[in-house]
């Protein structure tokens, strides 16, 4: 696959290399997992600094949740993932590995309204592990259009 980034007089760099991904999906009854995969292994031609580098990537990423109905209006899902990303290029090599877990509360108090509050804690290796409490209000006007207003926070633990 080759890709050009600018053109004419401003191109800047031409791509040349292979990207691929993968996502699988599987339900049974309320448990859900997913696995996904993304790999990129791309060479980038700097044409105006006469330069030439290869960049690779692979991400995989797997997710388990379980859906717990409380009753008409409200459910409760609870789960965990991990993600694994490498990085490669000329310049600099790095692997990252990402532990999280969470707790969401889905409300819908009409039938156009919902509420749902969550808590999330992530883990990397060399940090320290982080909280993030997070909240959502969405209004579904007509069934193609969704608003939504999300805050959260991410308090990372100090020992």
């Amino acid at each position: 696959m080759e890709t050009e980034v600018g053109g004419g007089l401003f191109r800047l760099v031409d791509t040349d290399g292979t990207l691929s991904f993968l996502r699988a999906d599987g339900v049974h009854r309320n448990t859900r997992l997913r696995f996904f995969w993304n790999n990129a292994d791309v060479d980038l031609d700097f044409t105006a600094y006469d330069r030439v580098t290869t960049d690779r990537q692979n991400i995989f990423d797997f997710d388990l949740e379980q859906l717990i109905p409380l009753s008409a209006r409200s459910t409760a899902v609870v789960g965990a993932g991990f993600r694994n990303t490498s990085v490669s290029s000329s310049y600099v090599s790095t692997r990252n590995s990402l532990w999280g877990t969470f707790a969401e509360h889905r409300w819908r108090p009409a039938p156009r309204w919902a509420l749902w509050t969550s808590v999330r804690l992530d883990a990397k290796p060399h940090t320290q592990p982080a909280f993030s409490p997070r909240f959502s209000l969405i209004f579904t006007p007509v069934p193609a259009q969704t608003l939504r207003l999300s805050a959260g926070a991410h308090v990372i633990f100090e020992h």
